[in-house]
């Protein structure tokens, strides 16, 4: 979904630095959660950094659908 949401913003030409931002996050949230899972496998903190990185997700896509809304 995030890969689809990047092309979706490329392609509806969406510039937003909170974009960007939650993109990052989404992307540490990602390596946080796999060195958890490599490192320690302790599921309730990688559980948290799951939930960071899901929330960071599912905002990029209401951001979409505002941005997109609002250009009709």
């Amino acid at each position: 979904l995030f890969y689809l949401a990047i092309i979706l913003c490329i392609q509806l030409n969406i510039q937003s630095d909170v974009i960007l931002i939650l993109s990052y996050l989404f992307i540490f949230c990602r390596f946080g959660h796999a060195y958890i899972e490599i490192k320690t496998n302790h599921v309730p903190t990688r559980f948290k950094w799951f939930v960071a990185g899901t929330t960071s997700l599912l905002v990029i896509w209401g951001l979409i659908i505002y941005f997109w809304a609002s250009s009709l």
